[in-house]
């Protein structure tokens, strides 16, 4: 075993075929197959079974790919280090779409001013693709909210948050305090499943026995408040995201006894990562976000 077929087995899986794996690597498709089979041979296990000439990961092989991947980061990593060693390069980070678009610009901007050279590329998805891109080392940070989903990767909690029920402002329940049972057969714009808001709204379903007509799916939090002022539905968002929607007067906020939804941002990593000084940066700058926040609310 070897860097070189390492490298292979992780482009083969990444490309779900040997064939393009092969092009992508400008190989012959017969020395990227012997690769593979060498591998097995010598863990003396099977990566892959093929199927109808589809490949199909097999447990062993996922486990070997997380691994696989974090090694490699971890050379590709010194690499860097030794080639840059004047703190230049690049960081991928990863945030769902609430803190990617009311918490992330600062935190890059934060982050810059200490590191100038570093560029930093973001991907902005919903919580649980972030987490699998954090798993597949696809990026160096995620930045997420809500529940954990993965054994392999590790999570610190960094500032509090909250989710608003939100209707038009001609709606019934705008500005009230109702009881829970009163959102039955109620229509609902909602994220799409994945996102950590959509996992909140379908516990608070499960745990309330809810029946709700869900309208509108949707990765568009925009989307989902103009449906809300044009009373198609209510939904369940994240505070920041509607907050000054609120305070313009275009929805109304209402609230339900007894039922308060808080969660946690989260900053993520795998548990093998290896930190870079710079790294390490944003990680504690990510986290001291929750003091910055406090701040500017002028709270103590």
């Amino acid at each position: 075993m070897n860097i070189k077929s390492m490298r292979i087995f992780v482009e083969v899986y990444d490309c779900g075929s040997m064939t393009r794996a092969a092009e992508k690597l400008y190989m012959a498709q017969p020395a990227v197959s012997r690769a593979i089979s060498e591998l097995e041979t010598y863990y003396g296990t099977k990566f892959f079974d093929r199927i109808s000439r589809r490949l199909e990961i097999t447990e062993a092989g996922k486990e070997y790919y997380s691994n696989a991947t974090n090694i490699l980061n971890l050379i590709d990593h010194l690499d860097l280090h030794m080639k840059n060693i004047d703190n230049v390069g690049t960081i991928r980070i990863g945030t769902s779409i609430t803190i990617g678009t009311k918490l992330l610009p600062d935190i890059i901007e934060r982050f810059t001013q200490k590191y100038p050279e570093i560029k930093v590329k973001a991907v902005i998805e919903n919580s649980h693709t972030i987490e699998e891109l954090v798993l597949g080392n696809k990026i160096d940070l995620g930045i997420v909210e809500g529940s954990t989903h993965f054994d392999n990767i590790l999570y610190e909690d960094f500032r509090p948050d909250k989710l608003s029920f939100i209707c038009s402002k001609v709606h019934k329940f705008a500005n009230r305090e109702i009881n829970i049972d009163e959102l039955n057969d109620c229509n609902f714009l909602l994220r799409e499943k994945g996102s950590a808001g959509r996992d909140q709204f379908e516990y608070l379903e499960t745990n309330y026995n809810l029946t709700v007509n869900t309208l509108w799916e949707s990765a568009s939090t925009k989307a989902i408040i103009s449906g809300v002022e044009k009373n198609i539905g209510l939904s369940l968002l994240p505070e920041l995201l509607v907050e000054d929607s609120i305070s313009e007067g275009r929805i109304a906020e209402f609230f339900v006894k007894n039922v308060v939804i808080k969660r946690y941002f989260k900053v993520t990593y795998h548990k093998n990562k290896f930190f870079t000084p710079a790294l390490r940066y944003l990680k504690e700058s990510i986290i001291m976000e929750r003091f910055i926040s406090q701040e500017k609310k002028g709270d103590t």
